[in-house]
């Protein structure tokens, strides 16, 4: 019995690592930010790649998260169209051992071409482990759009 907590307690603490080793750095690439200036409409999707051992119904959280995100981006300024080429993506990994979820949730902002490759212009993410209780559709959306609107932001004062 404890050889099977510690084995759980070993793949809490290393996970993350495991997720940090595939992610590499926070911001992709540098400086690439300036490929939002003077955008300000925006098509926007909630993409839960990863949902292991979770509790909670993965389209619902997904379903939520997306309506989060969307009403911060728009109480930010931004409009929210379907179908522009410009795209941004939320995408979020989750795992839950015990009583901690580790989670990546990473911001991508995509160039969508109906008729050639599509282009990821820019990507910012982050990798945590938080209790369960502190796991929710309200920290991952603001999470995203945090880290597109401090980069935005720098791009297009206001």
């Amino acid at each position: 019995m404890s050889r099977i907590r510690l084995t759980s307690a070993l793949a809490v603490l290393l996970l993350p690592l495991l997720f940090m080793a595939q992610s590499g750095a926070q911001v992709f690439p540098r400086g690439n930010g300036i490929s939002l200036t003077g955008i300000r409409d925006f098509d926007v999707y909630v993409d839960v790649s990863q949902w292991s051992e979770m509790s909670g119904e993965r389209t619902q959280f997904r379903m939520n998260t997306q309506a989060i995100f969307e009403e911060a981006l728009q109480e930010a300024g931004l409009r929210l169209r379907p179908a522009v080429r410009e795209y941004l993506i939320c995408k979020v990994q989750a795992t839950r051992s015990g009583r901690d979820v580790a989670y990546v949730a990473t911001l991508q902002f995509w160039e969508i071409d109906s008729i050639d490759l599509n282009r990821l212009l820019w990507e910012r993410g982050n990798v945590a482990v938080v209790s369960q209780r502190d796991f929710s559709e309200e920290r991952i959306a603001q999470e995203c759009a945090d880290y597109f609107l401090q980069e935005w932001r720098l791009h297009n004062p206001t």
